[in-house]
């Protein structure tokens, strides 16, 4: 996994809340493609949430013949993914089906403009695998590599000026949000002030120490299952965004 890459990540979580200006060229969207879009979205997170419940519904019941809760009703989709009739008219195997249910839930993965999965926290649970416990402390970290994303990037430099601060300030001034977020990317190649590290570095550091905790807590398979899904650590989705918090509340309440 590139731990550079979720750095320059760690700012997305504010496009949200953030409008960006729009060009004096740029055409308005067409209403019945903008419903068109909207369907579609609705659609792959029904999608998504299905694929989800089938991953749970695998680990409830490995090793079972059964098949999995929503399994049949996807066979009974004429055009579904997940189960289209063999032509001889034999039944998918399990091996066959979980394979392609792998193959589905990787589409669907909610990835930043870097390849980075932005999973959230119900998502690594299914697919690692993981414990009550293990899912409980994972969020913890998350939550912990959130707050110290936002207290490294509310270090001011010798201006006085943090690279959030220096952010928000663009925004401010109608700066577009992607000039914004390459400015920001910028700034945190900048040394800290009182410290030989820059904050890419520190940054780096951080998500280094979150993956050396979770070595010395999955399984092996678990982790290096962990390694190759290419997740963006500090943007997995807990329901904590105090980055994001941070920018909002000091745009809304200039």
């Amino acid at each position: 996994m590139s731990v550079g890459l979720s750095l320059i990540a760690v700012a997305l979580s504010v496009y949200a809340v953030v409008d960006e200006p729009v060009s004096a060229t740029e055409q308005p969207v067409n209403s019945t493609d903008n419903q068109r879009m909207d369907r579609i979205e609705q659609r792959l997170d029904d999608l998504s949430d299905e694929v989800l419940a089938m991953l749970r519904a695998q680990r409830r019941d490995k090793g079972s013949t059964s098949p999995a809760p929503g399994a049949a009703a996807a066979q009974g989709k004429p055009n579904s993914p997940l189960a289209p009739p063999a032509a001889d008219g034999t039944k998918p195997t399990k091996d066959q089906m979980s394979s392609r249910l792998a193959a589905l839930e990787n589409k669907l993965r909610q990835r930043n403009p870097w390849g980075q999965w932005m999973a959230s926290v119900d998502e690594l649970d299914a697919v690692l695998e993981l414990t009550s416990e293990q899912s409980k402390q994972a969020k913890g970290w998350f939550d912990e590599v959130k707050d110290q994303t936002l207290e490294l990037l509310a270090i001011a430099n010798e201006e006085g000026v943090s690279p959030l601060g220096a952010m928000v300030s663009d925004f401010h001034n109608k700066v577009g949000f992607k000039k914004a977020l390459n400015q920001l990317v910028e700034r945190m190649e900048a040394t800290i002030p009182g410290s030989d590290e820059s904050y890419a570095d520190r940054m780096r550091g951080v998500e280094s120490e979150l993956f050396e905790r979770f070595q010395g807590t999955l399984s092996d398979e678990q982790f290096e299952q962990l390694k190759k899904l290419n997740i963006a650590p500090s943007m997995v989705q807990t329901g904590y965004d105090p980055v994001g918090e941070y920018i909002r509340k000091r745009v809304e309440t200039r």
